[in-house]
């Protein structure tokens, strides 16, 4: 047998380097096993796979990879806030407006979660800021994202949009811009500076569902030149309460109650909302207060009354009480063309009619009229309450007021004419801002005599610093960032606790929150005022239920923000009827004294 010959030295060295190569793949392939069993370990992920086997069999789900995603989906990190993008565009009235896009990290991608609209001219368009401390940290204990939205759904009404340069100097304005450098241009890039400048990168890494987190970190933006476009601010904790809500798949009403209304111990109950401990969330519909009339410096004639409003009253259905409203609203319409011809159908952007009108019983006779053409009453069904704005018709130096032009009248005067107008018109709710701020001895006056038959609604009055007593030391509502302290006042006089307080949006969602329940402490019900054309969001409808507000006041019927606001309470009311979360409304109480002896209108 021939025996083979003996492999040559450079044979062997290449068999041994054969043997090594096919070495290092076993070496790498147990080198990666081992950091695939570490991985794994260190994320928890064969648990998770057996407790998806064990649950989805369980479960015997018809969609199995549906499940999967579900399940998956809830053991996800939560989402974060990844950027901010603001865009140029118009509101309801033709002016500009900001639409604010909220960007976050979900499931470790960057989506497009929500956007707000808001006009620029809700504020005063110049607010020096405050200097805050830092906002502490809070934890970060957020609920599981179980089922968030892949996509946005965006509301309001499509509008051109315009992406808006935040480094823009006004003096690289078109010519066409030249001629109004000072004014919208400049207000748009400010506001739009605010954003991609100082409150992108502050928000950024927050966690969507921490409101008050939010809202802390924008109170504490300051700027280089001091000062900061509170629009920005606002259309911010808009759009980052809007994305906590359509992230945890929750209705914003819901959200926001979770925000002002934490859940209360089993052993307090929760006093301010009327919740007993450990029960559900419950909400009321507020009462629409819809400006049918305007007078004071809107209208034609001797009149100062600012403005004439339509309420309905509890007891109907939510919808009939809406249609009723609207069918008036027509009726008044005609009644002035009757009157005025062509000319009275002149409305302002809000929607109000605004005819001439020479005093208040003018106002009250068109929409008595205009009721029972429709079919109604007004002490059936529907009231009206007077906006006179007397923060705005009081002469300091004389101590009287204008209501009429060119008539001054005392404080005693006023209050006699307010109670012939009650006894006149059955229909009548109540007034708001009927006197000055500092007129507290007239204040106390108005109580005494007609507190009990009206509501007396403090507005701007309250705001400006109407003092209003309390069984604890007196103390008075400022307008100020940090409305939950107020200031002392031993040794003021103060007006008797109030049967409605009013509040507009704040600079933030949680300041307005905060406002809410400090007003509630001094008044028997709370009063959300949206300015008409402020804004194409309905947020504040949901913010008016969150808060347990009994009025919420707009504009015309016929307004692009009314009617957003009125559709969308529409729908709040379905939603909670669906959900077994609807209370009835109860009858108004006329009050000014705290809850105990109360008048009730039914």
């Amino acid at each position: 047998m021939m025996e083979s010959p003996s492999p040559s030295p450079q044979n062997k060295s290449v068999q041994g380097a054969g043997r090594r190569g096919r070495g290092f793949p076993e070496l790498r392939h147990k080198q990666l096993k081992e950091q695939a069993v570490a991985f794994y370990s260190e994320h928890k992920v064969q648990d998770a796979l057996e407790g998806l086997l064990n649950e989805m069999f369980l479960s015997d789900p018809r969609d199995v990879y549906g499940y999967m995603s579900d399940y998956f989906r809830g053991l996800s990190k939560d989402p974060v806030i990844s950027s901010l993008s603001v865009y140029e565009e118009l509101d309801s009235s033709g002016e500009k407006a900001l639409n604010l896009e909220l960007y976050c990290t979900v499931r470790g991608k960057d989506k497009l979660v929500s956007n707000t609209s808001l006009s620029l001219e809700m504020y005063d368009l110049s607010v020096e800021a405050q200097p805050v401390p830092p906002p502490p940290k809070s934890p970060r204990g957020t609920p599981r994202n179980k089922s968030p939205r892949s996509r946005a759904s965006r509301g309001g009404t499509p509008s051109r949009k315009t992406p808006v340069k935040s480094n823009l100097d006004p003096g690289e304005l078109t010519s066409s811009h030249a001629s109004t450098a000072s004014s919208v241009p400049t207000t748009v890039l400010s506001a739009a500076k605010t954003v991609n400048d100082y409150i992108s990168p502050a928000v950024k890494g927050l966690s969507p569902f921490l409101q008050n987190e939010v809202d802390t970190t924008l109170a504490a933006i300051t700027t280089e030149d001091g000062s900061l476009h509170p629009s920005a601010l606002l259309a911010a904790s808009y759009a980052a309460g809007i994305a906590g809500a359509r992230l945890t798949n929750t209705p914003l009403y819901l959200h926001l109650a979770k925000t002002c209304r934490p859940p209360s111990p089993s052993s307090q109950p929760d006093t301010t909302f009327k919740r007993a401990p450990g029960e559900a969330y419950r909400f009321t519909m507020p009462l629409p207060v819809v400006g049918v009339l305007s007078g004071g410096q809107s209208g034609c004639g001797k009149c100062r009354f600012r403005e004439f409003c339509l309420s309905p009253l509890p007891g109907a259905p939510f919808p009939e009480q809406i249609q009723m409203i609207v069918a008036v609203h027509k009726e008044l319409g005609k009644c002035l063309t009757g009157k005025y011809g062509g000319s009275g159908q002149g409305r302002l952007l809000s929607g109000s009619y605004c005819p001439t009108l020479d005093k208040p019983e003018q106002g009250l006779d068109f929409i008595r009229d205009a009721a029972r053409n429709a079919g109604f009453e007004l002490n059936q069904g529907m009231g009206v309450i007077v906006d006179v704005g007397a923060d705005t018709l009081y002469n300091e130096e004389k101590g009287k007021y204008e209501l009429i032009a060119g008539q001054w009248k005392s404080s005693d005067d006023v209050i006699t004419i307010y109670a012939n107008l009650l006894r006149s018109y059955p229909g009548l709710l109540g007034y708001v801002d009927p006197l000055h701020h500092t007129d507290v001895d007239g204040w106390k006056k108005l109580q005494e005599r007609l507190g009990d038959n009206c509501l007396l609604i403090a507005d701007q009055t309250l705001k400006k610093g109407l003092p209003i007593s309390e069984q604890k030391p007196e103390t008075i509502l400022t307008d100020t960032p940090d409305d939950t302290n107020p200031v002392v006042l031993p040794d003021k006089p103060s007006v008797n606790y109030l049967s409605c307080g009013a509040l507009t949006l704040e600079a933030t969602i949680s300041q307005t929150l905060a406002k809410a329940t400090h007003i509630k402490g001094h008044s028997y019900y709370v009063m959300l005022r949206v300015p008409p054309n402020s804004t194409v969001s309905t947020l504040p409808a949901d913010m008016a239920v969150a808060m347990m507000c009994r009025f919420l006041r707009m504009g015309g019927p016929n307004g692009l923000t009314s009617c957003g606001l009125l559709s969308r309470l529409l729908r709040i009311r379905e939603e909670l009827v669906s959900k077994k979360l609807h209370d009835p409304a109860g009858a108004l109480v006329f009050t000014s004294m705290p809850p105990g002896v109360d008048t009730v209108y039914e």
